[in-house]
């Protein structure tokens, strides 16, 4: 079944290339004309805000979630349902209730231990929803290495990163919405 709510992890900064936020104006701008909800982080800066804000224009339904320590970085849009949860823990569990599939754009510290927890909570059997790597300029390689070098390392089985799907840019991760879970 195709994804009607995608949970969308990005930095609360732009990055130091223009592609970058090329591709999260286009993600927003494409789940919202594929009528596929957004939920996020609720930042209104970076590329969680070029993500929202292009969704919200192009006539999408967007919700971010906040949890304390994290007010600064709110949204101002009035297009975005603004959702609290008491904590971060608590932030990516409900994040996780409320979508279908998962997206990573480039992002930092935040953003990858986001893509780690729907990895771990993936392996823990709580959910099968697909995980997708949105590649902007070899962005995740080395992620990717370090993926498989725990695995090398013999830290971890290889199947849960094989179960990611990365793209190489925002219509190939509707594509990959469209096919359903992975």
């Amino acid at each position: 079944m195709p994804a009607k709510s995608v949970c969308v992890f990005a930095g609360t900064r732009e990055g130091v290339e223009r592609a970058f936020l090329d591709e999260a104006r286009r993600l927003g701008d494409l789940l919202a004309r594929g009528d596929i909800r957004l939920v996020y982080g609720g930042g209104g800066s970076g590329l969680m805000g070029a993500v929202s804000n292009a969704a919200v224009a192009a006539g999408g339904h967007v919700t971010g979630v906040l949890a304390p320590g994290f007010e600064m970085a709110v949204t101002t849009n009035p297009g975005v349902i603004v959702e609290y949860q008491p904590n971060v823990a608590l932030r990516k569990h409900y994040m996780g209730e409320l979508s279908d599939a998962y997206v990573a754009l480039p992002g930092g510290y935040g953003t990858v231990d986001e893509i780690f927890h729907v990895m771990i909570s993936r392996l823990a059997r709580e959910h099968a929803k697909p995980l997708i790597l949105l590649e902007v300029n070899d962005f995740w390689h080395d992620f990717e290495c370090l993926c498989r070098h725990f695995v090398a390392a013999g830290f971890a089985d290889s199947d849960i990163f094989a179960s990611i799907t990365k793209v190489s840019s925002a219509d190939a991760v509707l594509e990959a919405l469209a096919r359903g879970p992975n």
